[in-house]
């Protein structure tokens, strides 16, 4: 998975080479822009459009949304990672779920 975001490619480098990780769902784009918003705001749009003007269209078309899986000991848990812009000014958001609520989530958007 190669975009021109630095930071993206980093953090996808750094989750698929944990062997403890298994990446379960990849969102790319505006579209992953679409799902993170789905999983914080749920049905309130005028929140998810305000926070989501803070990147503009060329920032947001090099977004990625990773879910994953992580087995850590005997707990395994689901991870909604969001990635969004350069090296420098970018951010990196998160969530993590028991397993079988994180599944129920992955669902839901």
């Amino acid at each position: 998975m190669k975009t021109k975001s630095e930071l993206v490619n980093i953090i996808y480098k750094n989750i698929t080479s944990d062997k403890k990780a298994k990446i379960l769902k990849v969102y790319k784009g505006k579209y992953a822009l679409h799902k993170i918003k789905n999983l914080f705001f749920d049905d309130d749009k005028k929140k998810a459009s305000k926070w989501a003007s803070k990147w503009n269209n060329y920032e947001k078309g090099q977004s990625l949304f990773i879910i994953y899986s992580y087995q850590k000991q005997k707990n395994k848990n689901i991870h909604f990672k969001f990635v969004i812009g350069d090296k420098d000014d970018g951010s990196v958001l998160g969530e993590k779920h028991r397993y079988d609520k994180g599944i129920e989530l992955m669902k839901s958007i």
